[in-house]
């Protein structure tokens, strides 16, 4: 709905919405004396706002330049923010914003990906038959044969003229330059003649400056001189007469005059500009004077000439290469729409079919213009954030670098690619490289032009993570000291989080403690870092399991305790507190989040072994009950001989040299001795059973259960079962604890 009501705005107020943000909120996002976590929580609304692939889409299909450059700007202000704010955040060591940060910088990746990939977007020239018949011309039978296909198939020859100039944005400058150039004189040709001159009026070149539109001409046209001279004399003389001429009538006696100028100006600038040749060839100034004085239809005073020719020495005229883009072409092309239809007096079915033609480069000059703002923004802010020991951090990073470089290759960008691909070699492909000696560099040109990239870099991510999640796993269980060592190694589990928390002790006998807090997949730990030497050590004060887990808010009324919320376990009931109201939002959404996967993780689990083949036998029917109605589903995973068919589910206790719950390695202490819960069958410590009533456990004459079965027999976690799952999972639990 937000998005929607922004979009709105955006189409309705443009002028407005955009001195807002300029003026008003990006200062904001500026300003020192505002707290980071305020100015971050502004940056993440704004970035959620604007940076949303419909409204994108209202921003790119903006055909007025004015226009458009006042509603990019905000757009490109918002990129210097968030390169500002990596720096900042990078050096606060905030942990939790820079993820966030970088989730931004993702999302907006991912943004671009999408608004290519948008039916609305790029899928719009299927609507129009003609076009894409055109097109399909142009890219197999090239642009003469397919102008001489529409001009004897019928079509208006103005109308194939016009159309055939913005079709010509699918061409490398070179390409467009030696159509321009034509195969004839203009009286054997007059349709290239014509060609030619409307397409040199879909620009807007300034008024009575002669060095300016040449300038133009050469370097913002969306094309390149053709190597035969025969060929440029054609596009001088063209643009000479429907430009020049038509434009300065007071300067020009006849479009022959205004070519000597162009022509003049042209050889000026070669020999003065080309290395190639000797100081002592260049045009001396006398003889560019009176060369177009002696034409006696330039109506220039010597000084006027004297300062042209000192303007091109000062600054030369950039022609375009065969490739270099031309952006700009696109840009002003889409303002000749108002004025397309004037000059061209069309009928109405070929005005719907150049308009529509025309919104088509513009939106994708205004999505080039964008990607050429935002990728070397956004790259930035990928070097500044992105670390190699996070999980998530590889992940955001190569899917990132991945939508970008996927934006970039899809309108042919192939300088932004290059450096989005630089990236990702750097960050990727050479750590790589570091880990395995003989593994190829690959080479950023074959990156760009690989098919199967989105792929590649699937599979590099993945491999990534699970490199960095045993690492990080393994340093963590090294790092951890005290007389009872912890096992966290474990192929299934996964590091989502790392912080600091303030833990209220449950009696008010103790004063609050500051703990390190570790997130996995399905563990929560605490304890407290600290250095011994050169090392890190661990002192671990608990562990509990997030399957049987319940986050809930609270609001104690007193700072900063309004920062706290609870979570509600059989093993240990904790009462944490953030930092501030934005840490204590974005812990709370992390561990509610593992809570709620770790639940589906059970749910998935049970429900596989149900519609298993496998264990339709009378001998697995144990396993299922077994599941369902304890806490023997910790730590046990489905393995598959093929995709459908389960190979083995081994119920055995899970770790028999540690407890499963707590984690901790068993010992002759008495708290620490290795018991077996009557329920699950599973290895436990001493700390983690509940002495419980034999009737309560027909099946055993053990009175022990761990606390974890002691809750679900006793419906004290009734927030692990969901009453609206059809799974056995829930229902048999439900059953029983109805019974």
């Amino acid at each position: 709905m937000l998005h929607n009501l922004a979009t709105c705005y955006v189409a309705a107020f443009p002028v407005q919405i955009s001195l807002t943000i300029t003026s008003c909120i990006i200062p904001l996002l500026r300003s020192s004396t505002i707290f980071l976590e305020k100015r971050f929580s502004l940056l993440a609304a704004l970035v959620k706002t604007l940076c949303h692939k419909s409204l994108l889409f209202s921003l790119f299909n903006v055909f007025d330049d004015s226009l458009s450059d006042l509603l990019i700007n905000p757009f490109h202000e918002l990129l210097l923010c968030l390169e500002t704010f990596a720096n900042e955040v990078v050096e606060s060591e905030n942990r939790i914003l820079r993820f966030e940060l970088l989730r931004m910088v993702h999302d907006i990746s991912m943004c671009f990906a999408d608004f290519k990939h948008s039916p609305n977007s790029s899928d719009q020239v299927s609507k129009t038959g003609v076009l894409v018949q055109t097109m399909k011309l142009v890219d197999t039978q090239g642009i003469h044969q397919t102008f001489s296909s529409l001009r004897h198939q019928g079509v208006p020859s103005f109308g194939s003229i016009s159309l055939l100039s913005l079709l010509l944005n699918q061409q490398s400058p070179s390409t467009v330059g030696e159509f321009l150039g034509g195969t004839t004189t203009a009286n054997l040709a007059p349709d290239q003649e014509a060609m030619r001159q409307q397409y040199f009026r879909t620009f807007s070149f300034p008024q009575d400056d002669v060095v300016q539109s040449m300038r133009m001409l050469l370097s913002c046209s969306g094309f390149s001189l053709p190597p035969e001279t025969q060929q440029i004399e054609r596009i001088l003389h063209s643009f000479s007469a429907c430009i020049l001429l038509e434009q300065n009538r007071h300067r020009f006696r006849d479009a022959d005059c205004a070519t000597i100028i162009a022509y003049m100006l042209l050889l000026h600038n070669t020999s003065c500009h080309n290395p190639k040749l000797r100081i002592h060839d260049r045009v001396p100034v006398k003889v560019f004077v009176e060369s177009i004085q002696n034409t006696g239809g330039c109506y220039y005073s010597e000084e006027e000439l004297i300062s042209m020719y000192d303007d091109v020495v000062a600054q030369p005229f950039a022609p375009l290469s065969a490739s270099s883009l031309h952006l700009e072409r696109l840009l002003r092309l889409s303002c000749a729409k108002l004025s397309l239809h004037e000059r061209l007096r069309l009928p109405l079915e070929q005005q719907n079919l150049i308009n529509h033609n025309v919104e088509q480069c513009g939106t994708s000059a205004m999505f080039c213009r964008a990607i050429a703002l935002a990728s070397p923004r956004l790259l930035s802010c990928f070097r500044s954030l992105s670390v190699f020991n996070d999980m998530r951090s590889i992940v955001y990073t190569m899917n990132g670098l991945k939508y970008l470089i996927s934006a970039a290759r899809s309108v042919d960008m192939n300088h932004q690619a290059l450096e989005i691909s630089e990236v990702l070699v750097d960050y990727a492909f050479r750590r790589q490289d570091d880990e395995d000696r003989n593994h190829h560099l690959p080479d950023r040109g074959s990156l760009i032009s690989d098919t199967n990239l989105d792929s590649k870099i699937d599979d590099m991510c993945r491999k990534m993570v699970l490199n960095c999640n045993s690492k990080k796993l393994g340093e963590i269980e090294s790092a951890i000291q005290g007389e009872h060592g912890i096992s966290l190694v474990n192929s299934d589990r996964k590091l989502l989080a790392q912080g600091t928390l303030i833990k209220k002790c449950a009696s008010g006998r103790r004063e609050d403690r500051r703990y390190d807090v570790f997130l996995f997949s399905d563990i929560i730990m605490y304890g407290l870092i600290y250095s011994h030497g050169s090392e890190v050590r661990i002192n671990v004060h608990r562990v509990v399991q997030l399957a049987f887990c319940d986050v809930q808010d609270l609001d104690l009324g007193v700072s900063p305790s309004n920062n706290a919320f609870k979570i509600v376990n059989p093993q240990k009931n904790l009462v944490l507190v953030g930092e501030s109201p934005g840490d204590k939002q974005r812990w709370f959404t992390e561990i509610n989040d593992a809570i709620q996967n770790a639940r589906r993780h059970r749910c998935s689990l049970i429900k596989t072994l149900t519609e298993s083949s496998f264990l339709q036998q009378d001998g697995n029917k144990d396993v299922i009950q077994l599941l369902c109605t304890s806490s023997a589903f910790l730590g046990k995973q489905v393995r598959f001989e093929d995709e459908n068919v389960v190979k083995i589910v081994d119920v055995s206790p899970t770790a028999p040299d540690h407890c499963k719950l707590c984690l901790r390695s068993f010992t002759r202490l008495c708290g620490r001795r290795k018991r077996t819960c009557s329920l699950c069958q599973d290895s436990v410590c001493a700390k983690c059973v509940v002495e419980t009533s034999s009737t309560l456990i027909l099946s055993s004459s053990s009175p022990c259960t761990c606390v974890c079965c002691f809750a679900l027999i006793n419906n004290q976690a009734p927030y692990l079962l969901n009453h609206d799952c059809s799974s056995p999972c829930c229902y048999l639990s439900i059953v029983q604890n109805t019974q």
